[in-house]
């Protein structure tokens, strides 16, 4: 099939598209049985509202068993509702099921993190001798642990929303620390592994994978997102219809060769502040300065070129509530779908939160959209034509995503976020802008992208 025919047909797009997320899917499922999606608790941070001492404790899992018999103090935390973990102060001992895995290194193991799926925890905490207790640091304490300890989970990013891995009902991880500080974890999984200071083991679950939990919710994963996908993609297209679409961009021999190099230092330098804030781990509102500042550089130097129109500079300043409506359904289709669930209220946060969240979330829209789709895009589009520029910016937007995470590499997930998701992403917010010919729906979508998911409780 000839490009030509393709770019007259943008519904051959949509399905080359969706081609392509299912073939990802045996990708996806190979991932997600090593690390399993956890499909509907995506809070960034857990709520510490419990705490109670215990005379003794004993909390099975499939491969192996948790005791304190010298008891302690435990501090249940809640995400979206739902017990996802404790952490509990004790002396603890671990004795896996099976032979294979040698806990001789466990000497003495005094704090203990515990993840669970939600049945086996309220079983574990019923089947014992509980007096209730009010600790305000072991509040503190536990809230910073978890906090910490979720920094270097594995984290995947689809459609705006962050989900955290390894933990999908049935799963559980037990993170033990002893005096001298020292981290072991033990996981059960698919793998299961015990891995310590000294040593790593691990040994594949007896239980067939087709039967398997762990593969079952990865199965299950992908197969919603495949669903979601082709309804988000089927409501862009014919939310789409009747706008005016730009048509096959044909080569212009004014454009400049050295301009597309000039916007791709624009890209690098704008990558490399992001890069180096993330692994200073600077504050949130230094992170929208820096946007600002940038954004401003780039409508400036917009300004000095005739890179966009005046037709389509006066067309962008008159933000008709069409175009913001039509930005603000496709961003908000695109967070439920993602979150497989309606939103149940506002996430309790103080005033001056949602204040950052919001500036921070359209700081960060308005910059990448007016770098990508605003020159990259309208650039290489009439340099290469609609498809193979919309193709071309959507792979270079992943290399650079890349190329943050490799300064600041947080999620052993990050190269299938940036190349596999950002350019998926990067396409359907291309298309958004080729279809309507307006940068201020996919700025609206992108906005939607980076606010939503932290205002709003699912």
């Amino acid at each position: 099939m000839s490009p030509k025919y393709m770019q007259l047909h943008p519904l051959v797009l949509w399905a080359c598209l969706l081609g392509a997320i299912i073939g990802l899917a045996a990708l996806s499922a190979g991932i997600l049985v090593l690390a399993p999606n956890s499909v509907g608790l995506t809070e960034q941070s857990y709520a510490i509202n419990s705490a109670f001492a215990f005379d003794e404790w004993e909390i099975n899992s499939r491969h192996g068993v948790l005791s304190f018999p010298e008891g302690g103090l435990a501090v249940e935390a809640y995400r979206h509702d739902h017990l996802a973990a404790f952490v509990i102060w004790g002396k603890a001992e671990l004795s896996p099921i099976t032979a294979k895995i040698d806990v001789s290194e466990l000497e003495n193991p005094q704090v203990t993190v515990v993840f669970m799926s939600e049945r086996e925890l309220l079983s574990a905490r019923g089947s014992i001798c509980i007096r209730s207790t009010d600790s305000p640091d072991a509040y503190l304490e536990a809230s910073n642990l978890l906090n910490n300890e979720k920094r270097y989970l594995p984290i995947l990013q689809m459609l705006g929303n962050q989900r955290v891995y390894p933990f999908p009902s049935g799963v559980a991880r037990f993170i033990f620390f002893d005096e001298a500080g020292q981290r072991f974890t033990f996981q059960d999984g698919m793998q299961v592994r015990l891995q310590g200071p000294n040593s790593k083991q691990s040994f594949w679950s007896e239980t067939p994978y087709r039967l398997h939990p762990s593969f079952l919710d990865g199965a299950l994963a992908t197969l919603l997102y495949s669903c979601c996908t082709c309804i988000l993609l089927i409501a862009t297209y014919f939310s789409t219809l009747g706008w005016q679409y730009r048509g096959q961009a044909k080569r212009q021999e004014g454009v400049p060769s050295k301009t597309g190099f000039v916007y791709l230092a624009f890209a690098a330098l704008y990558t490399l502040g992001v890069g180096l804030l993330a692994r200073l781990e600077l504050s949130p509102v230094v992170k929208a300065a820096y946007d600002g500042a940038f954004l401003v550089f780039l409508v400036y130097w917009l300004s000095k070129q005739t890179t966009l129109s005046r037709q389509q500079a006066r067309n962008d300043r008159r933000l008709p509530l069409s175009h913001l409506g039509l930005g603000l359904l496709l961003g908000s289709l695109a967070v439920f779908l993602g979150q497989l669930a309606t939103p149940r209220g506002l996430a309790p946060l103080a005033i001056t939160d949602y204040v950052l969240v919001i500036g921070l979330g359209l700081a960060a829209a308005l910059t990448q959209e007016v770098l990508w789709r605003g020159l990259m895009l309208d650039h290489l589009s009439k340099c290469l034509g609609n498809f193979r520029g919309l193709l071309l910016t959507a792979g270079l937007q992943g290399i650079f995503a890349f190329l943050v995470w490799l300064i600041h590499p947080v999620s052993t997930l990050g190269p299938l976020n940036t190349l596999l998701f950002i350019p998926l992403q990067a396409i359907w917010l291309g298309y958004t802008y080729l279809r309507t010919d307006r940068l201020v729906i996919p700025i609206t979508i992108s906005a939607c992208l980076a606010i939503l998911p932290q205002l709003l409780l699912f």
